[in-house]
């Protein structure tokens, strides 16, 4: 079995802690250089939203790219990882976050083997407590 096979069999191992579709969820190898990286999708909702479990090996980059109409929230679990947000570089270990705002040009440079989840969702969603309390529904009691 080739390294890369090893790796896959290792990481799927503890998917049904981080899934509910366990070992059945449809596991993606993404082309990198100079290592290897694993998409394990968790969620999805109308290709607008999704939740993703990733892993990167040491020395990857994940390419310049940015998303034109969606927010990202990266969550760093294991690992540490350098993720450069319009020039700004962040330095991210495990139980830290970052969030990057649609259109903002973004990469990451992986300096240890890392696993985040990622959340990407429509701009314009909005967490609870971002939203003006005049604005928030009260609960019936």
């Amino acid at each position: 079995m080739n390294s890369t096979m090893q790796k896959l069999e290792e990481l799927t191992s503890a998917l049904p802690e981080f899934s509910p579709l366990g070992k059945q969820c449809l596991v993606q190898e993404y082309p990198v250089e100079n290592g290897v990286c694993f998409r394990f999708p968790l969620y999805a909702l109308d290709k607008k939203v999704s939740v993703d479990r990733w892993f990167f090996s040491a020395g990857v980059i994940h390419k310049l790219h940015s998303h034109k109409d969606q927010e990202e929230c990266i969550f760093v679990y294991e690992g540490t990882v350098e993720t450069t947000v319009a020039g700004v570089v962040h330095k991210l270990t495990a139980g830290q976050s970052l969030h990057i705002s649609h259109g903002e040009p973004h990469w990451s440079r992986m300096l240890t083997d890392v696993r985040v989840i990622t959340i990407v969702y429509p701009t314009g969603y909005y967490v609870a407590s971002e939203i003006p309390e005049a604005e928030r529904v009260s609960s019936v009691s």
